[in-house]
């Protein structure tokens, strides 16, 4: 039987919870970064991606940001009834709804580059440039 001095060893030195937990604490500084548009910073990571990826389905942008389909969907209705980004149906097939950056969203997206940028600062100075590259 294993024992619960054991367990905490185990998750100490999982890679998967680490990195998740570290996931959580840089994500929170962005988030916390952009809290005054009230913009989450997947939204942000969407409104970047939109003008490269224009055209793509809910299902589709879950699946470059690697995502649950249904958590990108709620964060785009809520992008949507922002006016950042227009749902417009697929011609070839009406019921897939294609993902559009709307004018209002390149103007939110101007606007929160400023605090991305001060996060993304915050951020690497917590980790070490070398460190940071031979991740890339």
């Amino acid at each position: 039987m294993t024992k619960f001095s054991d367990s905490i060893n185990y998750s100490r030195s999982c890679y998967a919870f680490n990195l998740r937990r570290a996931a959580r604490v840089v994500s929170r500084r962005y988030e916390d970064h952009l809290r005054p548009l009230d913009m989450s910073a997947f939204q942000f990571t969407a409104l970047t991606a939109l003008p490269y990826q224009s055209g793509l389905s809910h299902l589709e942008l879950a699946d470059f940001f690697g995502m649950d389909p249904s958590t990108a969907s709620r964060n785009i209705r809520a992008m949507e009834r922002r006016s950042w980004v227009r749902c417009v149906s697929d011609p070839s097939d009406r019921r897939v709804k294609r993902v559009e950056l709307s004018p209002k969203g390149r103007e939110a997206l101007g606007q929160a580059i400023p605090l991305w940028e001060r996060a993304q600062e915050e951020t690497q100075s917590l980790v070490a440039e070398q460190d940071w590259e031979s991740q890339r």
